[in-house]
């Protein structure tokens, strides 16, 4: 796991982050052997980075959830800046705020250049890693004997291609206008400006129970790859749409 973690930092710490981030007096298990396995990395990493990568994503883990549990009116609003300086300015100029909780030090706080957390789309998790499956659930004929595996959700036969070519999309701002929804939970949808220059959309919830979304989500993508291993369904070009889940704290 350690070694993970420092060959894919990005993907990793947004699938770990929740668990780094639980409450050491109710899941004090799980909290020491998390820290445990990041200690570890870090004294594997030969960068240096991986220590300042798990404050930045700790703190934006953290100041997300701050926004999903504030209370705001439901509607359409345009001074997102003006009420959330603590992840607006973080994204534009790394500074840390100390209204918001995290367990690194002060000196890691105190790094203030602009952070490199990447956008969690499942592209930016999942597809940075070389995840295989067989050919055998393909309906493509084989012609290689040798190439039974190619990789999953890609439309590329090339395996030769690996995850040291994927390009990460960074978080560089969040925009002015966000919208709460006036669902019981009051989710915040919110815009996050990239570093590609494209906008993604993002939805904060709080007090929710995102791993049924989650384990939806994960049975939707094998229907998807079931779909485009049927020739029929590729030419109706049938596919069930599917966002990503990450949750902040456990």
């Amino acid at each position: 796991l350690a070694e993970l973690l420092v060959e894919y930092p990005h993907q990793c710490l947004w699938q770990s982050i929740a668990v780094y981030r639980s409450d050491p007096t109710k899941q004090q298990l799980r909290f020491t052997r998390c820290r445990n396995v990041y200690e570890i990395a870090k004294r594997k990493d030969r960068s240096g980075q991986l220590k300042t990568l798990i404050a930045q994503y700790e703190y934006a883990a953290a100041a997300f959830v701050k926004v999903a549990e504030d209370a705001y009116p439901a509607g359409v609003h345009s001074t997102f800046s003006q009420k959330y300086p603590y992840i607006a300015n973080f994204f534009k100029t790394g500074l840390m705020d100390a209204s918001v909780k995290i367990s690194s030090s002060n000196d890691e706080r105190t790094v203030c250049s602009r952070p490199l957390v990447v956008v969690p789309l499942r592209d930016m998790i999942e597809h940075a890693l070389p995840v295989i499956i067989p050919n055998s659930l393909s309906q493509y004929p084989v012609g290689d004997p040798s190439a039974s595996v190619h990789k999953f959700g890609s439309h590329s036969d090339d395996s030769a291609s690996s995850s040291s070519s994927f390009t990460n999309i960074y978080i560089h701002s969040i925009d002015e206008e966000f919208i709460v929804m006036k669902s019981m939970v009051r989710p915040k949808k919110i815009t996050l400006v990239a570093s590609d220059g494209k906008r993604y959309s993002l939805m904060c919830k709080a007090k929710d129970e995102l791993r049924k979304d989650g384990r939806l989500m994960e049975i939707n993508r094998i229907v998807n790859a079931l779909l485009h291993q049927n020739a029929d369904a590729r030419r109706r070009q049938l596919s069930v749409r599917t966002y990503n889940v990450v949750p902040l704290q456990s």
